[in-house]
């Protein structure tokens, strides 16, 4: 149970060499994936899974063998993290950059297409964020995680923050009062 059968050096190569092997085809198979997984999507996944964990164990079915991958991935992970937060060029690479896809009611056909996100998706992503007409669309981004934001254009009824300020003053504890109206 606790005895390895396979050198931990080795397994913690194996778990680096297919923790990196995935980020890359995760970083191909691209970010819409992730943001709406469909049917197949979830059973590739689990193919995929299946598929490296011979060649992670090698065999090895020890509990310290199970730990020491899981351990790698955390590692690993950590270690990604750290170098995002502390480099802005490392959590572009790792995680991505959001990207304008509706600008001003235009779509930006080209960075559709770079991302592989077919317009009847789009539609859809669109729809399920309360906005049914492309020219409603101020800003529509696809965020890092896959998701796509949608941004409207500004409501007659809907004040901005600017406006807000001329209207209201601040007072204390975080209220607001109306200003009064100035007379010409």
């Amino acid at each position: 149970m606790w005895d390895l059968s396979t050198p931990w050096v080795e397994l913690v190569l194996r778990a680096s060499a297919i923790f990196i092997g995935l980020f890359i085809l995760f970083k191909i198979w691209g970010k819409k994936h992730f943001g709406e997984m469909t049917a197949f999507d979830f059973i590739i996944l689990l193919i995929m899974s299946e598929a490296v964990q011979n060649s992670l164990v090698d065999g090895d079915e020890s509990v310290t063998g199970g730990l020491i991958v899981i351990a790698t991935f955390m590692v690993l992970t950590s270690l990604m993290n750290i170098l995002s937060f502390y480099s802005r060029k490392a959590e572009k690479f790792f995680s991505g950059t959001p990207k304008v896809i509706i600008r001003d009611g235009k779509l930006m056909e080209e960075v559709l297409k770079k991302e592989r996100i077919s317009l009847q998706e789009l539609l859809e992503q669109i729809r399920e964020n309360g906005v049914l007409h492309l020219k409603d669309i101020g800003l529509a981004v696809l965020e890092a995680n896959g998701k796509i934001s949608v941004i409207k254009k500004e409501d007659t009824n809907n004040m901005t923050l600017q406006k807000m300020k001329d209207v209201f003053k601040p007072m204390s504890g975080g209220f607001y009062e109306r200003r009064k109206k100035e007379h010409s």
